[in-house]
């Protein structure tokens, strides 16, 4: 079943993350996108292309996250928008953790949580 279309797909989630995590703030121009992109691979029929979709999003969120610092007086530690970018991610990955039948989406996915959690601290669970 065109095993190589969804191992090239995979390949490009994991090369979008690894781009985000290497040019840093440079990959801003490009982040929306790549983030709805990857919000809808994190469901797609392949479990391949799911996991790699899943990880990618850990680097979106690192990359926002030190592109927009929090205020000094933030309550939280997290700028709006990184807090924003949370909202949307995080439900989606736990739905994954809850309900996929790969175990390698469900670890990509508790991974993923671990990763925003230990980069954006507390705020990472405000909601």
């Amino acid at each position: 079943i065109r095993t190589s279309f969804f191992e090239e797909k995979a390949r490009a989630c994991q090369a979008i993350g690894a781009i985000a995590a290497a040019t840093g703030v440079h990959f801003l121009p490009y982040l929306e996108k790549s983030v709805k992109i990857l919000l809808a691979l994190v469901t797609y029929l392949h479990a391949g292309v799911r996991e790699q979709a899943t990880l990618a999003l850990s680097d979106m969120v690192a990359v926002l996250h030190q592109a927009l610092p929090p205020a000094a007086d933030a309550a939280n530690g997290a700028a709006p928008q990184t807090c924003q970018l949370i909202d949307v991610v995080v439900p989606k990955l736990l739905k994954n953790v809850q309900g996929d039948e790969s175990e390698d989406v469900v670890g990509a996915a508790l991974e993923t949580c671990g990763i925003v959690l230990k980069t954006v601290g507390p705020a990472a669970t405000q909601k």
